[in-house]
This record gives structure tokens, C-alpha cells and sequence, in this order.
């Protein structure tokens, strides 16, 4: 019995952890680090050490009151008279009693989770909480945490101390009554009392410690309650495709099985239509995106432009299918309605701004798959300009990083992305701000990278440094939930809109001369005077 439940208890927690990694971002949005470390920590515990060994005693001891009782009911029936009614009042209060004390477990199992979510968050920012000496703080925090789950906790040993003691009550007037009636019943002397009075001792022992260990049980069964609904997290894979109209699903199909068997037939353009594309991260919340609509040609550079907030990232998130989307997206004409999630997002590649390291080596971190050779892993690592950095590590590509990489700058990180992406041979780049945390040197590889390397992928840039839209052909502004479209800076200037107006005159006269191509009249050759002198602000690079 204990060996199959270890085994249920592995079985269990690998469904725990499929369910997690193919949970959609909106299920993840509501769950916090530290309930999922209590569920993969607490409860798997209970399942591994506790339940087996608790039902196992739960048995044992029914089976032992069960023969206890047929034995004394050969010997003295009247015993097992008495014991019926008592049996039924230990029901009566258990019920009564798991009535209030599932509450204050569930409240002890709440308030443990963000004990663990406040330790999490600590231990990341530890550099930066002793930085500005606010550690006092933050103890006081945890303080207040650990303070209510004691609470919690202490609430619950109160009433089973409760339970226990009407129990202890129970059995004590059950036992008056046995050695009453023993002793005005028997006429064989006092051995016969003494054995009366062992059997029925020994009988309301064993139903005690039985009905506390069915308590334990009923407690314990509440972490695989929660083990189960963790498992039933929605997938992102759980919704039906709808089926489209006339031949689109044939063609589709056709598509993913060329793919599968042969590499980078599709997509082979990067040509995107969006159409009605609504964004929530939330089901039923607010959309950050309503019903936008844009097309995006094949081998195109696009800047994405917008206030802080506005959704820009939201975008990018909605076209990996992360979020909670309604509306079409095609790419080359295949919707994204015929096919599955992970095909779809291989027609990606990413650059996000906060950039993750998985545990592992180099050559994982680049090549997760095994695809690539070590020369063609040498060669994109120099292309990006991270080779001479990789040889530096003892064992080079074998190097295994930890801890998000740490030995790693921000600007490595992003090279890192940036070679995976190549790798991938993704027809589709999508950037978002890449340049927020680099030097100049580390932006002037990523921007030479992308004029050779993704010169025939389409690539679309959110991006506040002036200079790294100079290569964009397209604009699109997110303002007020929508999307305008624009062809130049001159048409995006000649309009009042929030990007418009967060650049100063003199941002804009910078962006005017970016593409003076663009401009459909002739310019006049300006007359050479004095520049004037700039100020200090004005040298500085603008964010937009």
C-alpha cells in the first residue's frame, strides 16, 4: 500500500509539472511563487511521507477496533450495546469538527504561501535591499507573515485540542458506565470485572486513536485536493481550433506536415495580417488591445512606438499566443487558428527585454534542441560577438551557468538571444527594447547583426533610442487601445497623437532627417550659419 502510493505520488507530481510548463500566461498571472513552492514543496512532502504512512495506521487501527468488537460481543454482549452509541457520537463530533477545522487548514495552507513568496523576492533583490539598507523592512515584513500563518496554525491546534478533550470525555463516561454495569451484572467474581474492564479500555483506546488518525487523514487529503485542481490548470492547448471555411484548414495542415518533415518551408516570407486582434491578460478583464487590424509585408522593419504602457509589449506578447486573444493573425497566409501553439511561435524569434539564462550550458542555452554542430555554434557566437566571451569560461560551451547566468552582463544575455534566433533561422524577429540596458558598443552588434543576419526576415522593433530607428521602413503607434499605421517619421510627425507630443521640437527635427527620402517635395539647401550651442538635455538620447 505505501509503495503505491510513492508511486502515485510521482506520478502526481510530474502531472503537476506538465500542467505547470503548458499552464497560458493568463493561469500563471494569477498564481504566485509561493504557492506554487508550497504545492511542489509542501504538499508533495504530505504525499511522499505523511498520507501513506497515516492511512496505512488508519487501517490497521479500523481493523483492530472491528475485531476488538466481535470479540467482546461473544463475551459480553451489553458491551457491544454500549459501544454502538458511542461509536455514533465519535461520527457525530468528527463531522462537527472537520466542519471548522477544514477552514482553519485551508487559512494555515493560505497564509503559508506568501511566507515562501516573500523569501523569493528577498533572496532576488538581496543585493539591492542591502544596497539601500532596507532589510530592517523587509524583516518586519516576514515577520508579519510568519505571524499569521502561527496564527492560523495555532487556531487549528486549538480545537483539536478541543475535539480531543470531548473525545477524552466520551470515553470516560462510556467507561463509568461499563464498570457500573459490569459489576452489578457479574456474579463470577472480580477477574471477570478486570477483564471487562481491559477489553472495554483497550476498545475505546484503539476507536480514539482511530478517530484522530481518520482526522490527520481528512487533513492531509487536503494537499492532494489541491495537487489535483494545480493538475486541472487549463493548457494552452486546451481550447479547440475552430474549424475554417473552404480549404484553409487543408492547406494548413499541408503546411505543418511539410515542416515536420522537411525544415523552413514555412514561413518562408514573413508577410503578417492582423486583423481584429484583441488582447486581455486576464479572462474577463480589461483589453489592452481592441480590435486592431495591420498588415506587415515580408522582409519589412517596423518600429513600434508608444507611451510607456500603452501595450507595446502586450503586442509582441499577443503575437506569441501568450495572452488571452480574440481576432485572426496570419503569416504567409497560414492562420494562426490551423496551427498548434509550438509551431506557430517557431516562426518567432525573440529578444525580450528582461532577459532569462536557463541552468545549463552554453551550448544548451544556444542550441536546446541539439541540432547544430560545434562549428556552426562557434560561428554564430562570433558573428554576435560573444565567442571571444564564451572562451574565456573553463570549459567554453560546456560551461554550465547558474542562477540566471549571473556571470553574465545584461548586453551578453541579449547576444545570447539574439545568436539563438539566428540558429533557429526564424523568419520573424521581435525586439523588445533591446537597447534599454546596453552599452553603445553591445547596440552596434546587435543593429550590425540584424542588417546581415535577419536581412531577409521581418523585424519588428520596439525600441526608445532614435538611432535604432533609423532602419525602420513602417511605424506603428499604439495610443488609446489602437494601432496607426505610418509610413514615415514626416507622416507620424505631421500628426497630433501621444508620440507626437512626448518628443520636444528638437527630437523632432532629428527624426525629420532621418529619412529625407521620404519627403515627396524637393527640400531647399538650408543657408550655413552659426549652430547654435546645445544644451546638456539636449545631448542626451531621448527615450521615446
Amino acid at each position: 500500500l505505501v509503495h503505491s502510493l510513492i508511486t502515485i505520488s510521482k506520478t502526481l507530481h510530474r502531472k503537476m509539472l506538465h500542467a505547470l510548463l503548458q499552464a497560458p500566461m493568463s493561469s500563471l498571472n494569477k498564481l504566485k511563487a509561493g504557492g506554487i513552492l508550497n504545492r511542489f514543496s509542501k504538499d508533495i512532502a504530505i504525499l511522499d511521507d505523511l498520507l501513506p504512512l497515516t492511512i496505512f495506521d488508519f487501517i490497521q487501527l479500523m481493523l483492530i477496533v472491528i475485531g476488538a468488537i466481535v470479540v467482546v460481543s461473544f463475551i459480553e454482549p451489553y458491551i457491544f450495546l454500549a459501544s454502538v452509541p458511542v461509536i455514533g457520537a465519535f461520527i457525530m463530533l468528527r463531522a462537527y469538527f472537520l466542519h471548522t477545522s477544514q477552514q482553519l487548514k485551508q487559512l494555515e495552507s493560505e497564509a503559508r504561501s506568501p511566507i515562501f513568496t516573500h523569501l523569493v523576492t528577498s533572496l532576488k533583490g538581496l543585493w539591492t535591499l542591502r544596497a539601500y539598507g532596507r532589510q530592517p523592512y523587509f524583516e518586519t515584513l516576514f515577520h508579519k507573515a510568519l505571524n499569521l500563518h502561527t496564527a492560523n496554525w495555532f487556531l487549528y491546534l486549538s480545537t483539536l485540542r478541543w475535539f480531543q478533550m470531548r473525545i477524552e470525555m466520551i470515553f470516560v463516561i462510556f467507561f463509568i458506565i461499563v464498570t457500573f454495569v459490569s459489576i452489578v451484572t457479574t456474579d463470577n467474581g472480580e477477574e471477570r470485572v478486570g477483564i471487562i474492564l481491559t477489553l472495554a479500555m483497550n476498545i475505546m483506546g484503539t476507536l480514539q486513536w482511530a478517530v484522530n488518525t481518520s482526522i490527520d487523514v481528512d487533513s492531509l487529503m487536503r494537499s492532494v485536493s489541491r495537487v489535483f485542481k494545480f493538475i486541472d490548470l487549463p493548457t494552452e492547448e486546451s481550447n479547440p481550433l475552430p474549424a475554417p471555411k473552404n480549404k484553409e484548414l487543408s492547406h494548413a495542415v499541408i503546411i505543418e506536415n511539410m515542416h515536420v518533415k522537411e525544415e523552413n518551408i514555412w514561413p518562408s516570407g514573413g508577410q503578417m495580417k492582423v486583423k481584429n486582434l484583441t488582447a486581455k491578460y486576464v479572462d474577463g478583464g480589461l483589453a489592452v488591445l481592441e480590435n486592431i487590424s495591420f498588415s506587415i509585408g515580408a522582409g519589412q522593419r517596423v518600429g513600434l512606438l508608444g507611451r510607456t504602457g500603452s501595450g507595446k509589449s502586450t503586442l509582441l506578447f499577443a503575437f506569441l499566443r501568450i495572452l488571452n486573444t480574440e481576432g485572426d493573425i496570419q503569416i504567409d497566409g497560414v492562420s494562426w487558428n490551423t496551427v498548434s501553439v509550438q509551431q506557430w511561435r517557431k516562426a518567432f524569434g525573440v529578444i525580450p527585454q528582461k532577459v532569462f539564462i536557463f541552468s545549463g550550458s552554453f551550448r544548451k542555452n544556444l542550441d536546446p534542441y541539439g541540432q547544430w554542430t560545434d562549428e556552426e555554434l562557434w560561428n554564430v557566437t562570433e558573428e554576435v560577438g560573444l565567442k571571444s566571451v564564451i572562451e574565456q569560461f573553463p570549459g567554453q560551451l560546456d560551461f554550465v551557468l547558474i542562477d540566471g547566468g549571473y556571470v553574465l552582463s545584461h548586453g551578453h544575455k541579449q547576444l545570447m538571444c539574439l545568436a539563438r534566433s539566428i540558429l533557429s533561422k526564424a523568419k520573424i524577429l521581435l525586439l523588445d527594447e533591446p537597447s534599454a540596458h546596453l552599452d553603445q558598443k553591445t547596440f552596434q552588434v546587435i543593429k550590425k547583426t540584424l542588417k546581415q543576419a535577419f536581412a531577409n526576415c521581418t523585424v519588428i522593433l520596439s525600441e526608445h533610442r532614435l538611432e535604432a530607428l533609423q532602419e525602420c521602413q513602417r511605424y506603428l503607434v499604439i495610443e488609446e487601445n489602437k494601432v496607426r499605421q505610418y509610413k514615415s517619421i514626416q507622416e507620424l510627425l505631421s500628426e497630433k497623437n501621444s508620440f507626437r507630443q512626448a518628443i520636444s521640437s528638437s527630437d523632432g527635427a532629428k527624426l525629420s532627417q532621418i529619412y529625407p527620402r521620404n519627403s515627396s517635395k524637393r527640400r531647399s539647401r538650408p543657408k550655413i550659419s552659426a549652430l547654435p550651442e546645445e544644451t546638456e538635455e539636449e545631448v542626451q538620447e531621448t527615450r521615446l
